[in-house]
């Protein structure tokens, strides 16, 4: 069983060991998308940066109301922001075992795997927001379950969407509860970085927190792995009972 305290170890290991290419991948996610879940249509989180940017100065036509531009947010996501998300995830698995380089958060766009990237994050995300249409409470309950999906496809890009949906709620099952509370355990980082104007959060509470969760993805990726081969131990051995 997994321990806070430990995770966070190894999180701050890996980023001292790799610092100046996990802050920069971090700034990019920092500026691509934040970390507070809610109902926004296919994403379920607050719209970044860029996509606001984008939507209210750079399209060359005005729009009055703000679902014409949530959808374009949407769009923008599907076809850019999450393959970038993919790429944060895969920089942050590599970057356990060896000294990543920052481009491979960019990794998604040039690595032939685009169409794989965009079709599985939009359908889990997509997933995700029929959730929150039942309620607030059950669409971020899920949203824990669906957590381990981008890291699941930065490592198996031909993974279908069903497949990708069972791995996560498989490793998230009882573990959700215990990810909120290491989340909650980020909060006074969390409230540093507010107070130096994000500046923290550029040089440390980005790519520690993104560190973390990478350390947290390898554990119960482990974990279910046991899992797996008790079961098929145990199968073998009914099976050979039964002969």
């Amino acid at each position: 069983m997994w321990k806070r305290a430990e995770l966070k170890r190894r999180g701050r290991e890996k980023l001292k060991r790799n610092y100046w290419p996990a802050v920069a991948v971090s700034l990019v996610l920092a500026v691509m998308m934040t970390d507070i879940s809610g109902p926004f249509l296919l994403h379920g989180k607050k719209y970044n940066l860029v996509s606001i940017l984008w939507t209210d100065f750079l399209i060359p036509w005005k729009f009055s109301g703000t679902i014409i531009k949530t959808i374009i947010r949407d769009i923008l996501y599907v076809f850019i922001f999450a393959i970038i998300e993919v790429g944060g995830a895969a920089f942050f698995i590599r970057n356990r075992k060896e000294k990543a380089g920052a481009g491979l958060v960019f990794s998604g766009f040039f690595d032939g795997n685009y169409k794989k990237y965009m079709k599985g994050m939009f359908l889990v995300h997509l997933e995700l927001f029929f959730w929150y249409l039942m309620l607030l409470v059950p669409g971020i309950i899920q949203s824990y379950a669906f957590r381990m999906a981008p890291y699941i496809l930065a490592e198996n890009p031909d993974a279908g969407f069903e497949e990708i949906l069972h791995t996560s709620e498989d490793m998230m099952r009882g573990q959700k509860w215990r990810a909120f509370l290491l989340d909650l355990s980020f909060l006074g980082w969390r409230v540093l970085t507010i107070l130096t104007f994000g500046v923290l959060g550029i040089f440390f509470t980005g790519p520690y927190i993104e560190a973390v969760n990478a350390e947290l993805y390898a554990v119960l990726k482990e974990e279910r792995m046991r899992r797996l081969d008790a079961d098929r131990t145990i199968l073998a051995d009914t099976a050979q009972e039964l002969d």
